[in-house]
């Protein structure tokens, strides 16, 4: 499953969320030094890494090595920033998609 954000400045909005987790604003999801998004009610489980392609960034997932990633982790990590990004950001975007299964880019 990947999520596909279509917006006019991607970059932008990757900005805009991580500076949200650094001001405290989000406060279910932290980033790391590549990017990659991760729930604190989930931490470690899994990562959302976004790429971003023309007008759109590109959302997928990356589970955790020693482990496998189960459907409701995968799908609750989907839904939550999918929803943080509908409540916090829907201003910045125009539409939000989810694949229904895993795309070649996810890794689990």
């Amino acid at each position: 499953m990947a999520l596909v954000v279509e917006t006019r400045s991607p970059e932008q909005l990757l900005q805009r969320i991580r500076d949200a987790i650094d001001d405290g604003s989000i406060t279910t999801w932290t980033y790391d030094r590549d990017g990659d998004f991760t729930q604190i009610n989930y931490p470690n489980k899994a990562w959302l890494r976004p790429t971003v392609i023309e007008n759109r960034i590109v959302i997928n997932i990356i589970g955790h090595r020693e482990t496998t990633l189960s459907k409701r982790t995968y799908a609750a990590y989907h839904a939550d920033f999918m929803q943080m990004l509908l409540t916090l950001f829907d201003e910045h975007f125009v539409t939000i998609r989810a694949t229904a299964l895993m795309t070649p880019r996810d890794c689990t």
